[in-house]
């Protein structure tokens, strides 16, 4: 049995040298999840943990490496998140029925982009770095190549430019990446 602490709005774990935020039992809208809980980093967000808080805004620290399943699901007044620069992976559901999201940065250390990460989710503009080799055909929960509300930023040469590409999809350069 692991045990679970509560500090300030987070129901937390202790794994090893890290954090594990495994809930958000906290009433503001508008949040940044803390850097260090304990002293220690706080480096992964458990599964559902943000889900269906009513969150506006949420500023994620670059401690984190690791977010799970439906983590931020199910905000749907949510119109920022800030990803941090050291997350691996948006994972299936992170950011479904977040329907006022319209922008999302996707950092350069993510590598993959999961099934329904982003369902319903109706991004007017959405930012994938070279570092993504993988992106799901059901990002969006139906076919992406129905998509078409959304443009996509992306490097020249990049999979995700050849993907979407494939898909005759919007597609910019990014000259900043």
């Amino acid at each position: 049995m692991t045990k679970e602490n509560v500090k300030d709005e987070y129901v937390y774990e202790v794994k090893g040298r890290g954090i594990i935020i495994k809930e958000y039992i906290g009433k503001k809208q508008i949040i940044n999840i803390p850097e260090t809980i304990e002293n220690k980093p706080v480096t992964k967000i458990a599964s559902e943990a943000f889900e269906g808080r009513n969150l506006l805004e949420v500023y994620m620290p670059d401690t984190i490496k690791e977010v799970g399943k439906f983590a931020f699901a199910s905000n749907m007044y949510m119109t920022k998140i800030k990803l941090s620069g050291n997350l691996k992976a948006i994972p299936e559901g992170m950011l479904a029925f977040c329907g006022k999201l319209k922008e999302l940065n996707v950092p350069s250390s993510v590598k993959s982009m999961g099934k329904n990460s982003l369902d319903c989710v109706k991004l007017r503009k959405l930012t994938i770095p070279t570092s993504v080799e993988k992106i799901s055909n059901k990002i969006f929960g139906k076919n992406i190549a129905e998509s078409k509300s959304t443009t996509f930023i992306v490097e020249k040469g990049s999979f995700a430019k050849e993907f979407l590409s494939s898909k005759s999809l919007n597609v910019e350069y990014n000259e900043e990446l």
